[in-house]
């Protein structure tokens, strides 16, 4: 609140005086004070500018260097006045830390990023510098001194303890007056504000901010599987552990080549980004895998162990990993127990209500055919459950019982269709020699049929019946194991 004391009284104005003491010509009522708040108007429009108005901003640049303090003050929280400046971190610390040393702050906050942006150029001078290293963009000569130092230190690693010698060593012959036949350069100053190496400064801090932010998103997906998020991370936490001591004793060993491998690995990256790698790495790759894929080692390897071609194989694969996890999941009483697999198939059939909305769904399926679950392979044997293959039980032989652990898991392999398909083309060696390593399930595990549920049909892309598939089913299995208490008690 303020109070409007500048107005001035004019010399012909009439002096009122209090009603008790209208005859006094020495009291005079003062008038009432006017108290009111300041006038707070709207910020001008930034983006709006007529032919009439002058112009508020003088480049883009600029504009945007005006922007910065107003984003990071909308940035900080409000406080109430009778709280006083906010400390959040030094809250949740006992000793206070380069990062809670002083409290949240505008003031402390506008005057640090202003001395920052104007002492970090060195540090993005840097980063530009080693980045044209990395990258060849200075020139193979360049590069290769570089890769021909890292081997030198690779091989004499003590002399990585002289390096910070070496390296003021070079800064004073660098700048030595005979060196480069110039004076002694005066300290450089730090970047004035509205400058272009402070614009320079700026634009680096941006671009260092997206990078930042595309790393981390890059490394978002993984990083679950080492902060306990993922049911994976026990699996992950043992393999590691197992491993450690024998890493710990292999590295040990005199006849370990330390410098080979730490020379190995800090020039892989340096030759993998050289410009010519770069474009020829890609054919060569695609070479490379089209022999493997082609040799007869691997053909015969995937006919034998991983039937149906690559994409048969990317499942076994993933049905080898579940398994795994199940087996790691397993209490001691089933590990030593007798186990047993139990079988379900889903069966189901494309149609709709019209030709636009048709699908695969188990309410298309047919009066006086199989239902939706079945536990027969030849289609009857009803399963009664609704919403989902975890709700589907039946009853066990006595003593028998379902794992725990673990729940019903698709069939991705499909073996029992590859088996059903090699007796119906028995009677034809040389066909089903041919027929081999043709797929006949999907990634899903489905298998489709024709309208009598008897032929098989080749898995269509798109799930549509063009290539005469209209019905589909797929195996579910689920492990069981024999609990001898249970025996005896029901005995």
């Amino acid at each position: 609140m303020a109070t409007l004391d500048y107005i001035d009284v004019p010399a012909s104005a009439y002096r009122l005086r209090p009603k008790s003491q209208r005859n006094s010509i020495h009291e005079i009522r003062r008038a009432p004070k006017i108290v009111t708040s300041l006038p707070h108007p709207p910020p001008p429009i930034m983006h709006r500018r007529t032919e009439s108005a002058p112009s508020i901003v003088s480049s883009p640049a600029k504009n945007a260097v005006n922007l910065i303090p107003q984003l990071l003050l909308s940035s900080l929280p409000s406080n109430p006045p009778h709280q006083g400046p906010s400390n959040p971190r030094a809250k949740q610390q006992i000793n206070t830390l380069l990062s809670s040393r002083d409290p949240l702050s505008v003031p402390i906050l506008t005057v640090n990023f202003k001395r920052f942006i104007e002492r970090v150029g060195p540090i993005f001078w840097l980063q530009d510098r080693i980045e044209e290293i990395v990258f060849w963009k200075r020139g193979w000569k360049i590069t290769s001194v570089w890769i021909a130092a890292y081997a030198f230190f690779c091989y004499f690693p003590r002399m990585l303890l002289l390096l910070p010698q070496i390296i003021i060593i070079g800064i004073i012959l660098a700048t030595h007056p005979e060196t480069t036949h110039k004076p002694p350069p005066a300290p450089e100053a730090p970047a004035e504000t509205g400058t272009v190496d402070w614009q320079a400064n700026i634009q680096a801090i941006q671009n260092l901010m997206g990078f930042v932010a595309d790393a981390e998103t890059t490394l978002q997906p993984y990083i679950p599987y080492i902060t306990n998020r993922k049911p994976q991370t026990p699996h992950l936490l043992t393999l590691l552990t197992v491993s450690l001591l024998p890493m710990i004793v292999l590295v040990s060993l005199p006849a370990f080549p330390v410098r080979t491998v730490c020379l190995f690995l800090g020039i892989t990256p340096l030759l993998l980004t050289h410009p010519i790698i770069r474009v020829l790495l890609p054919s060569v790759s695609a070479l490379v895998l089209s022999h493997i894929e082609a040799s007869p080692l691997v053909a015969k390897l995937r006919a034998k162990v991983f039937r149906g071609g690559s994409a048969a194989s990317s499942r076994s694969w993933k049905s080898l990993g579940v398994r795994l996890i199940d087996d790691a999941n397993l209490t001691d009483a089933c590990w030593v127990a007798e186990m047993r697999e139990v079988e379900l198939f889903e069966n189901e059939r494309f149609g709709g209500v019209d030709e636009a909305h048709k699908e695969w769904s188990k309410a298309n399926l047919r009066d006086g055919e199989r239902t939706g679950w079945t536990r027969g392979r030849d289609g009857w044997s009803g399963v009664g459950g609704h919403g989902g293959v975890s709700n589907l039980t039946f009853s066990l032989d006595p003593g028998w019982a379902f794992v725990t652990t673990e729940d019903w898991r698709a069939d991705l392999e499909a073996q029992w269709a590859y088996d059903a398909r090699a007796r119906t083309l028995d009677h034809e060696a040389a066909d089903a020699d041919e027929d081999a390593d043709v797929d006949v399930a999907d990634e899903d595990g489905w298998v489709y049929t024709n309208d009598a549920w008897a032929a098989q049909r080749p898995p269509s892309a798109s799930f549509s019946p063009s290539v005469g598939g209209v019905t589909r089913r797929r195996r579910w299995v689920r492990r069981i194991w024999y609990d001898h208490s249970r025996a005896i008690l029901m005995s």
